[in-house]
């Protein structure tokens, strides 16, 4: 499915995999209002289940969520805006 997504698609489209392993899935999944039982969240559980796709980025457990956020925004190009975004209100105007 995110194959077809990603073939389909005509813009830029990133992929980022979370390597993290089972014992902190199942910790940050049980501070969730809603949970499933820890055998079928370690049923659904494939470590290292990449796509394979040549620029998917993998994050890791040691990445804070800071780190993780400044990475993002480098890498999908937040910190260069459109020009259009840096001329102001009155260029959206015309």
């Amino acid at each position: 499915m995110l194959r077809q997504l990603t073939e389909d698609h005509r813009g830029v489209t990133r992929h980022y995999y979370f390597d993290i392993p089972l014992a902190e899935t199942q910790r940050r999944h049980n501070t969730k209002p809603f949970t499933v039982p820890a055998e079928k969240l370690a049923d659904w559980y494939h470590q290292r289940d990449l796509l394979g796709l040549n620029d998917e980025s993998v994050i890791t457990v040691d990445e804070t969520p800071d780190q993780i956020i400044q990475r993002l925004i480098h890498e999908i190009g937040f910190i260069d805006p459109p020009i259009r975004a840096k001329l102001g209100a009155e260029a959206h105007l015309t």
